[in-house]
């Protein structure tokens, strides 16, 4: 997909250059996708990102522990941004940049905190008193 995006469009071909970003559940995969790939992107952001553990996916959404990774805690690890991030530390400490703007999502996103600095990953943290509501976290949190 990079490739034909960037023979399609106007884009600046470097990982350097490459951002993702997503909220809540899509905060969950823009971290998992970087935290798996990160020779293909230079930032990631997360907009109160849902990132969830296996426990608490199966205890707080028990209906996307079944009907997504069928109740199956090894299948969720696949897409588990904290493997990923275990797995290609030594990358994202040395090429990547990491954004997590947090609303609602506290908990989840201390968490994710916490692993990112257990791994000495440099991560811009920033809470907000919004709700679960990507606009006012916009609104509040100063991107350049």
């Amino acid at each position: 997909l990079i490739p034909h995006i960037d023979a399609t469009y106007r884009t600046i071909p470097q990982r350097e250059s490459r951002v993702l970003q997503g909220f809540s559940m899509g905060g969950f995969g823009a971290v998992k996708t970087t935290a798996k790939y990160p020779h293909l992107f230079g930032t990631v952001i997360s907009w109160d990102g849902a990132l969830h553990t296996w426990e608490t996916l199966s205890q707080r959404r028990a209906d996307i522990a079944e009907d997504v990774f069928n109740n199956d805690k090894s299948y969720f690890a696949e897409y588990s941004p904290a493997r990923w991030i275990n797995e290609n530390a030594k990358l994202l400490r040395n090429e990547v940049a990491v954004k997590l703007v947090v609303g609602e999502l506290t908990d989840l996103n201390r968490e994710l905190l916490r692993q990112l600095e257990a791994e000495n990953i440099p991560v811009e943290y920033v809470e907000t008193d919004c709700q679960h509501n990507l606009f006012c976290m916009m609104d509040r949190a100063a991107i350049p």
